[in-house]
């Protein structure tokens, strides 16, 4: 049976950075990999099981010592949501909860558009209709474009 690997101090940081805004490629940057490559080695990086796995483990201690998880802000934004409120001003809660909601991954959208040679784009939402139309159409010249050169 095979035992995990020890993080390096760099992936062990890389870990720390990770946790305060799941940004793979500024994690990577803050860790002191190359702004030049850190979006290919936060992706590496997220891969590897050992830092996947120290990863996991720090959210999971986060959330049990903060009792904060998605149920607990679906839960607030439910009351919120359904509250019969006269003149109370709830903006700033709501404004928290979706920076929460954010940063727990829950409000995160992927389209997907497949390639007929099996490639995938994923496109993050929230985009606009405009900007989304504006990557659709730029990845359908890509595609055009390869398939030119392959005549």
């Amino acid at each position: 049976m095979r035992t995990s690997k020890k993080l390096n101090p760099r992936q062990e940081r890389f870990v720390k950075e990770y946790l305060l805004d799941l940004n793979a490629s500024q994690a990577a940057i803050r860790s002191g990999y190359s702004p030049r490559t850190a979006g290919a080695i936060g992706e590496e990086n997220l891969k590897k099981p050992e830092i996947k796995k120290a990863i996991d483990k720090a959210l999971a201690e986060r959330s049990a010592r903060t009792e904060i998880d998605a149920d607990r802000v679906v839960q607030e934004i439910g009351t919120i949501a359904f509250a019969k409120v006269g003149k109370i001003k709830a903006a700033d809660k709501i404004r928290a909860l979706e920076l929460l909601g954010k940063h727990l991954g829950m409000f995160v959208k992927k389209f997907e558009i497949t390639e007929q040679r099996g490639g995938v784009l994923l496109v993050p939402s929230p985009v606009s209709p405009e900007e989304w139309s504006k990557a659709a159409a730029e990845h359908q010249r890509r595609l055009e474009a390869e398939a030119k050169a392959e005549e």
